[in-house]
C-alpha cells in the first residue's frame, strides 16, 4: 500500500470515499469554521475559552471507531464551550 500513497486525497483514492476518510474531512472543515470564529470574537476576557475551544481536536485521536467514540465525547464539551464563548464575544453587527 505504500507504493500508491501517491492517491490519497485524489478523486482515484480507493479509500477516501469510506465513512470513516469523510468524517475526518469533515472534522477538518469544522475546526477552520471554528478557528474563523474563534478569530472574529476573540477578546480579553474568552481568551481562555477560546484556547480550550481550539485544542479540542487534541484530544480525538485514534483510528475509525475509536476516533469516533472520541469525537463524541468531546462533542459535548465543544458545544458547552462555544456557548460560553458566544455570550462572551461581541454581537457582530450584519451590513
Amino acid at each position: 500500500l505504500a507504493r500508491f500513497k501517491f492517491l490519497r486525497g485524489k478523486a482515484i483514492d480507493p479509500f477516501g470515499r469510506h465513512t470513516h476518510r469523510r468524517l475526518e474531512r469533515q472534522q477538518i472543515d469544522d475546526y477552520e469554521a471554528l478557528c474563523e470564529e474563534i478569530f472574529d470574537g476573540l477578546q480579553a476576557d474568552n481568551l481562555d475559552t477560546a484556547v480550550e475551544l481550539a485544542s479540542l481536536p487534541e484530544h480525538v485521536r485514534g483510528f475509525d471507531s475509536v476516533k469516533e467514540e472520541q469525537l463524541a465525547a468531546v462533542q459535548g464539551k465543544l458545544s458547552e464551550l462555544l456557548d460560553a464563548f458566544r455570550r462572551s464575544a461581541p454581537a457582530t453587527t450584519a451590513n
